[in-house]
């Protein structure tokens, strides 16, 4: 997904959800800058993306919605506050969930 902000500019945004049989579940998020060039896959392999993954805990639901929240969480906590504010605000602008 891209997301527009309104002062940082555009992020391509991408989330795998990992549910095999047997392994923990888990959902990864990788953001990066958006770029002219598509990106090939469901997690390019861009050089300055932020990840961040969720894992569900043993007798946990696995539940796609939430775990793309966690793991966005987890893939922003290095930014400064304002910044993670902005681009969650244009995630939840584009789910419409806001």
């Amino acid at each position: 997904m891209i997301l527009q902000t309104a002062n940082l500019g555009c992020f391509t945004v991408h989330f795998q959800h990992a549910m095999t049989e047997g392994a923990p579940r888990r959902t990864r998020c990788v953001i990066h800058a958006a770029r002219k060039e598509k990106c090939t896959g469901n997690l390019c392999g861009a050089t300055d993306a932020l990840q961040g993954q969720a894992h569900c805990a043993a007798g946990d639901m696995f539940d796609k919605s939430r775990g793309r929240k966690v793991a966005l969480a987890r893939a922003l906590k290095s930014l400064p506050r304002q910044s993670r504010a902005e681009i969650w605000t244009a995630y939840f602008n584009f789910i419409g969930h806001f």
